[in-house]
């Protein structure tokens, strides 16, 4: 991990020189306060930018779309570093990205062998928007605390899981998603789904209600706050990411992804659009197919894997958009798990090249101001 680390630096340092600065970040002016080289600031660029003013001077208009705990820990390790918020966001993230890799190989490797999760930990490691982990966003300590909530469940400690769960909603909406395999975890092979359904809620209930608290009490501090509880929500279009506040179903993004390949011209969000297209059908399929083989070999923590997969990436396009899904996919484990689990080394190493030139140009384009995610 560390080689990575000091790799995506590396990228950084070379494509300032080779890729025209776009010099469209938000706050620019913010992180340049900082003194630090463009190698190390432009990880902070876009959504992180965000997290630093948070941070920094608290939430103001529309800025509540970003779920307070990661904000709050740089507001409060920042204050540790002489008000340095953005050292503090990207301390935060590394140390997320480590402790999460760790603990998700630690996981991986109790239900599947080491083998295995070693596999998946390369593929998610090198997978091309990987680089969002050590960014100043959410994605390194959401990893962190996913990992450690449902590490913890497998060891049987689950007053633990519950308040790794919690603090995985309070950090990012999806965090509410870790309901799926705290049901799988309960699950009773002599039983039929339906009969599954009513025992686990009547049983657990208290487990599969933790993973909605910190959800719950970002929305209790919105309606104090703001007088909206799904202000989170409701704030979403300020950011003019194309998202509705509306129910979208997926064939109306398909047909709106359609319409983009068919009648846009070739420019760079052309090809960012057909990236989200892309990313997002290749996590939908290989959770898929991880699915059928899991459900088929009643490995109900596979099962689990691929419904909290599934789910992770058929939350976001519920409000119109793939944007962002190319990050998103990071969270989509039953696809890094069949991946990991394809027998021909060749091909293995062969997907493994392909991922690393794509981050390799991904990394360089984002610290040069292109959104790519």
């Amino acid at each position: 991990m560390l080689i990575r680390v000091i790799s995506l630096f590396v990228v950084a340092l070379v494509a300032s020189k080779l890729i025209p600065y776009l010099g469209n970040f938000p706050y620019l002016d913010l992180l340049l306060d900082y003194k630090y080289p463009h190698a190390i600031y432009s990880w902070a660029s876009f959504d992180g930018a965000h997290y630093i003013n948070i941070g920094r001077d608290g939430y103001h208009q529309y800025d509540q779309a970003f779920f307070p705990l990661y904000p709050t820990i740089i507001t409060i390790l920042g204050s540790l570093l002489g008000k340095d918020h953005l050292l503090a966001g990207l301390l935060t993230s590394y140390t997320g990205f480590f402790i999460g890799g760790y603990f998700l190989f630690k996981l991986m490797a109790l239900k599947y062998g080491e083998s295995v999760s070693q596999w998946m930990l390369i593929f998610l490691i090198i997978f091309p928007t990987s680089f969002f982990f050590t960014s100043l966003y959410t994605e390194g300590i959401f990893l962190m605390l996913t990992a450690l909530s449902l590490y913890c469940l497998y060891r049987k400690k689950l007053f633990s899981a519950a308040f790794f769960a919690i603090l995985c909603s309070l950090t990012r909406l999806q965090g509410i998603l870790l309901i799926i395999p705290f049901f799988f975890y309960f699950y009773d092979k002599k039983k039929q789904l339906a009969e599954n359904i009513v025992f686990v809620i009547k049983k657990h209930w208290l487990m599969l209600i933790a993973p909605l608290g910190g959800l719950l009490i970002y929305m209790v501090f919105l309606q104090l706050s703001v007088g909206d509880p799904l202000f989170f929500f409701n704030s979403q279009p300020a950011f003019n990411a194309n998202r509705s506040t509306s129910l979208i179903l997926l064939p109306q993004v398909y047909w709106r992804y359609f319409k983009i390949f068919f009648q846009s011209d070739f420019t760079f969000q052309y090809l960012v659009a057909l990236s989200e297209f892309v990313f997002f059908n290749l996590a939908f399929v290989g959770s898929l197919i991880f699915l059928k083989l899991a459900w088929r070999k009643q490995d109900y923590f596979g099962s689990g894997m691929a419904f909290f997969s599934l789910a992770h990436i058929l939350l976001p396009p519920l409000t119109g958009t793939f944007s962002s899904m190319p990050r998103y996919v990071l969270f989509a484990w039953a696809l890094f798990l069949a991946l990991a689990q394809i027998k021909d080394i060749r091909v293995k190493i062969g997907i493994g090249i392909c991922f690393v030139i794509l981050q390799i140009i991904l990394a360089s384009l984002f610290v040069q101001g292109y959104f790519v995610s």
